[in-house]
């Protein structure tokens, strides 16, 4: 509204003193061709060839809204979808050395349930010896901790794990443990097995504890 009707139309360019010679009807002519010339040039960019679409339609189909990220204590979270309070872990600091995942995490007043560790979240943090996994994560993306060759314990908090994919512990600690439920052993035994974390349930039972 102030772009329509502000100093621009109703200022001194337009309703101003004007010299001696330089009437309204000098400026009458003037402006019907910059008007018809401005309306020619729109219609050439946006009409040129009704197959195509316009310049502007093309750059509202590309442009996408980013998702929600955002960092606390040297872990970066993820929104999964715009209409859930539901967010997933993407990456770490690669010094970071112990490492809790929270089952709710708040940012600007919004509480989020963490659901998620993605792919590649942890890949490489060379520092990480320990690892606390929350009560509301469901899924462990595929190379998750990969090569994080220092990390000797992993703690299941929660009992909704339902998938661990690929790779996800591979190249960690040699003398690794993983702490879990006592419900849910053989349920997240056999999900490491899955992962190709193991071939043998027992060498994995060795390595973890319960409660």
């Amino acid at each position: 509204t102030d772009l329509g009707n502000g100093d621009l139309g109703n200022g001194d360019t337009g309703n101003g003193d004007t010299e001696p010679g330089n009437e309204d009807s000098g400026n009458k002519g003037t402006d019907v061709e910059q008007q018809s010339s401005s309306t020619a040039n729109t219609n050439t960019i946006s009409g040129f060839d009704p197959k195509m679409p316009s310049v502007f339609s093309a750059k509202k189909q590309t442009a996408k809204k980013l998702p929600l990220t955002f960092t606390r204590k040297r872990v970066t979270y993820q929104q999964i979808k715009s209409t859930q309070k539901a967010v997933k872990v993407v990456a770490v600091h690669d010094k970071a050395r112990k490492v809790k995942i929270p089952a709710y995490i708040t940012w600007k007043g919004t509480r989020y349930k963490v659901v998620e560790i993605g792919k590649n979240a942890f890949l490489g943090c060379k520092k990480l010896s320990k690892v606390t996994i929350g009560k509301q994560v469901t899924v462990i993306g595929a190379k998750a901790f990969y090569g994080c060759n220092k990390l000797r314990s992993v703690i299941f908090q929660g009992k909704k794990l339902n998938k661990i994919q690929k790779k996800a512990f591979a190249k960690t600690h040699a003398k690794i443990r993983f702490k879990m439920p006592r419900k849910k052993q053989k349920k997240y035994i056999r999900l490491l097995k899955k992962s190709r974390y193991a071939k043998v349930s027992a060498h994995l039972q060795k390595k973890c504890g319960l409660y």
